[in-house]
């Protein structure tokens, strides 16, 4: 069973780690439906992890066995017996184990590094909102409360600020250079931000390809999954402002944004990103001319494709763990 549980695990390390990142890279079904996108890069990431983790946790028979045996009160000879066969097994490959736990270490010090820099940044932007002119609180379509802030700054810039009240910060240059529907536009798109969380997505995304990298996986996530994040957040605006509308806002910002930094230089924060400002523009436009042939069975079938990704992610975090733990569920309590 052990040899081909880690042989299992190691076809889905490969598949998912070098694989697959290269495929979702450059498919373009990502691109025309960025949320399964997001699922499915959430999935093949958890996927890689989980058997990576996996295999070393197997191949370190010893340190896992006794492990299970503290931990499910199981029978030790059995649980030899379920997991090796009865084989003997090199005391060599429990160093795997300490490889493990560094592996996870690494990913929990990445994680919390990356949040307390994110809660800094965000606390900074809140200090500096508070002088800056305030709208009235409302709720957006989920009613979740957020207030728009308007700051002193030369640069264009539309960025939001989750928390308990959802903030949505907009400099005053952006606030004089869009029309009303632009700023609605831009304003649409952060809150697609706040309701879809997509900064908790960027945080995992982050900080697990900062340590898979190292390995040689995943090195496509953390940037696919921020392009990803703006073009589902131009989706929700589109839905709700027009495709014209939220491509004029994209495109000014855009034309603005690259005047203030050649001046200003960069700018910091969590902005309405006009990096990849041309081909989101060009996508938009063309979904734009498909959207109105677009029939309502293509849109069930668009909404049964994100169910069939939650799946696929279900499958991801479950597949490795049941394969790890499965077998030792079977021997809970032997040892009596």
């Amino acid at each position: 069973m052990g040899i081909y549980a880690v042989a299992a695990l190691l076809v889905v390390a490969l598949a998912t780690g070098a694989g697959g990142d290269r495929y979702l890279a450059h498919a373009r079904w990502v691109r025309f439906n960025p949320r399964l996108g997001l699922i499915v890069w959430h999935a093949t990431a958890t996927a890689f992890v989980l058997s990576v983790v996996g295999t070393c946790a197997l191949l370190a028979h010893d340190v896992f066995e006794h492990a299970l045996m503290w931990a499910l009160h199981a029978d030790k000879t059995s649980l030899h017996m379920t997991y090796t066969g009865g084989r003997s097994v090199p005391r060599g490959w429990n160093v795997l184990a300490f490889i493990a736990v560094v592996f996870a270490l690494m990913l929990g010090v990445a994680l919390t590094r990356n949040s307390l820099m994110d809660r800094h940044r965000r606390g900074l932007i809140r200090s500096a909102a508070r002088h800056g002119q305030r709208e009235k609180p409302r709720a957006g379509h989920d009613r979740r409360p957020h207030t728009v802030v308007t700051i002193e700054h030369p640069a264009p810039a539309v960025f939001c600020v989750p928390g308990r009240t959802d903030l949505i910060v907009m400099t005053a240059s952006a606030r004089e250079s869009l029309s009303e529907p632009e700023r609605s536009a831009a304003i649409e798109h952060e809150l697609a931000h706040l309701r879809r969380r997509h900064h908790r997505s960027v945080l995992v995304a982050e900080s697990v390809s900062a340590t898979c990298r190292r390995l040689g996986a995943l090195r496509s996530y953390s940037s696919e999954v921020r392009r990803l994040v703006e073009m589902d957040a131009d989706d929700e605006a589109v839905s709700r402002c027009g495709s014209k509308t939220v491509a004029s806002a994209l495109l000014t910002l855009s034309v603005l944004r690259r005047r203030a930094t050649a001046a200003q230089g960069p700018l910091a924060g969590l902005a309405f990103e006009v990096e990849d400002a041309g081909s989101r523009i060009r996508r938009i436009l063309q979904l734009a001319s498909g959207r109105a042939r677009t029939s309502r069975r293509t849109r069930t079938v668009r909404r049964l494709s994100v169910i069939g990704g939650y799946t696929v992610l279900t499958a991801a975090m479950l597949g490795p763990s049941s394969v790890i733990l499965l077998p030792a569920a079977t021997l809970v309590g032997s040892a009596h």
